[in-house]
């Protein structure tokens, strides 16, 4: 369901990307691959011979993992993800699993879950967050969706 939500709002030229060119795309940067905002871990582009010039795109979610793949040719436009990493402090963790911080208006926001894919991650800030330790956690924003992808403690 989320995939043809995204998959909509990329071809209504939505506000969550923007386009380049695939030939413009990098190893490290970010793009859209079958509705899925990755990390790109290998471009390569073929030699002009008898065949059409195309370009190859893998990349890993950047929320579950997965890897995607996708062809296409150089002058053809790619959809680039607007990500964003926001710093907040942290307040609680829910017993379901869903962080309590404070936003920089003095508000709460209360609906980012913890990674299920990062389990030492998890472990680690709730033992940090017992002993009453001051935390920022680092959210990683994309297509309207966020994940916790690291956190550290404030020093007094």
């Amino acid at each position: 369901m989320q995939n043809v939500l995204n998959q909509n709002l990329i071809q209504s030229g939505s506000f969550f990307s923007y386009q380049t060119l695939a030939i413009n795309v990098k190893v490290n940067d970010y793009v859209i691959i079958k509705g899925f905002p990755c990390r790109v871990t290998s471009v390569q582009t073929s030699l002009p011979g008898k065949h059409i010039i195309k370009t190859y795109i893998e990349g890993i979610s950047i929320f579950t993992g997965k890897k995607y793949k996708d062809v296409t040719r150089p002058q053809f436009n790619v959809e680039i993800p607007y990500v964003q990493y926001t710093q907040y402090q942290l307040i609680d963790i829910s017993d379901d699993n869903y962080l309590t911080v404070l936003l920089e208006n003095g508000q709460t926001k209360e609906d980012v879950k913890l990674p299920d894919d990062q389990p030492q991650l998890i472990k680690n800030l709730k033992a940090n967050l017992k002993n009453q330790k001051d935390i920022l956690v680092t959210i990683l924003s994309a297509m309207g969706l966020e994940k916790l992808i690291s956190y550290r403690e404030i020093s007094n």
